[in-house]
């Protein structure tokens, strides 16, 4: 991350003078954009995924504050526990009052922005696009108070904000767009275990470190929000504070390929005997869904896992079912010893994304036998058996409906038997 230092160097010279043809266009790329751009043109894109380091862009920012900014005021400790070069907390401080003159100003909000990061270079650019963000609001004047010999902001400090509580204890609002990569998950953790995603860590420590009555705002990943690895987790989330908000907003940015959310909660001040009963994103619904009509579950073979012994089967596949196709047999087989199915059923593809023609991709199995069925695959089995039903379900999966459903409830790259269970059963089909 060192190399970062250099976009540092050239935040500092912006400071430094308003005599460049062009200062106005470089004071708005260094609050909007260019930090981000910069980050992926001087640090390698491994890197950049190994440790999580990923900017919000302003459009999600914007989302992203659009509920907790009407409560700061002068008394709030905004904190951002992994604060890169600033872009949320750049986004506070847009709504943050302005005091007489500049250094005034910069004292109050040296006050109330606090942050963490692991990496010097991207602190020294938050700090420096915090303090170009207060010049140009005081149009510029008073530059001489923002050169280098006076230290504003001390309150963005390196540290690790999974082990150090201080900044969550300071703190009135936390305003989080934590790292999203895979973390083994501590042998303390309640919820999951093995790899899990690091941003789900970052939200539970928060939460348990900050006082009672501390609001918090995190852009998280969807599989969050709707994934079943983290149902306990969600659970834990309903009996530890109080949701305000539970927001999708769809891919994080352009050249990163993940659908994220905003979740607000606030941190009552008793939890005991407490749960509420978040919908998560997902609409309440009193018509019949697919899990009154069908039997829902992932396929049982886990192919590298599991031996290849006992009887042979036919063995079903992602790549082996055509979609929406109709089978009465496939040439694959496998021997399998444990839970088969038997025809007539329907498969859905499990991999599924948001911008997909269609989300539930399913493929009729009409044969009247028992099938070995990948883990990859959804299974759907009627109640009644029959194969009038497997077509129905297939002509439901392939509407407008099912699709803006789905894409309203599950937005992460794989469908879960939770989902697909509460897809509404049309009476057209």
């Amino acid at each position: 991350m060192e190399a970062y230092a250099l976009y540092t160097d050239r935040l500092s010279q912006l400071l430094s003078s308003r005599k460049a043809h062009d200062f106005d266009s470089r004071v708005k790329a260094a609050l909007d954009g260019e930090a981000s751009a910069e980050l992926r043109r001087l640090i390698n894109i491994e890197e950049l995924r190994r440790d999580g380091v990923f900017f919000t862009s302003s459009s999600l920012r914007k989302f992203a504050m659009s509920g907790i900014c009407h409560t700061f005021d002068d008394r709030s400790v905004i904190y951002d526990p992994t604060c890169g070069a600033g872009d949320l907390l750049l986004g506070a401080a847009n709504i943050l009052p302005l005091r007489k003159n500049l250094s005034t100003t910069l004292r109050l909000w040296s006050n109330t922005l606090q942050a963490n990061d692991l990496h010097p270079e991207l602190l020294e650019a938050c700090k420096k696009r915090l303090t170009i963000a207060a010049w140009k609001r005081h149009g510029y004047s008073g530059r001489s108070e923002t050169i280098a010999n006076k230290e504003w902001f001390p309150g963005l400090q390196k540290a690790c904000a999974l082990t150090e509580p201080c900044g969550y204890q300071r703190a009135t609002h936390i305003i989080m767009n934590p790292p999203f990569a895979s973390r083994i998950a501590p042998d303390n953790c309640t919820w999951g275990s093995g790899s899990v995603n690091a941003a789900a860590l970052f939200l539970e420590y928060a939460l348990m470190s900050v006082n009672p009555g501390t609001r918090i705002m995190a852009i998280l990943p969807e599989v969050i929000r709707c994934g079943s690895r983290y149902k306990k987790f969600r659970r834990m989330i309903e009996d530890n504070a109080t949701v305000t908000r539970v927001r999708s907003y769809g891919l994080f940015d352009s050249q990163t390929d993940v659908d994220v959310f905003v979740l607000e909660l606030t941190k009552p001040t008793q939890t005991k005997g407490r749960r509420q009963n978040i919908q998560w994103g997902r609409p309440v619904q009193k018509e019949d869904t697919i899990e009154d009509l069908f039997d829902v579950s992932v396929g049982p073979v886990v192919d590298f896992r599991d031996e290849k012994r006992g009887k042979w089967y036919p063995y079903l596949t992602a790549d082996c079912v055509p979609p929406w196709g109709e089978i009465y047999d496939v040439g694959k087989r496998r021997r399998y010893r444990q839970r088969v199915i038997q025809g007539p059923f329907v498969v859905i593809r499990r991999t599924s994304r948001p911008d997909d023609e269609f989300r539930a991709v399913g493929t009729g199995i009409y044969k009247d036998c028992k099938f070995a069925v990948d883990n990859h695959l959804i299974v759907c089995k009627p109640h009644d058996g029959t194969i009038r039903s497997c077509k129905a379900l297939l002509k439901l999966l392939k509407t407008d409906i099912t699709n803006h459903w789905l894409n309203r409830v599950i937005r992460c790259r794989h469908l879960t038997v939770g989902a697909v269970k509460n897809i509404p059963w049309s009476q057209d089909v």
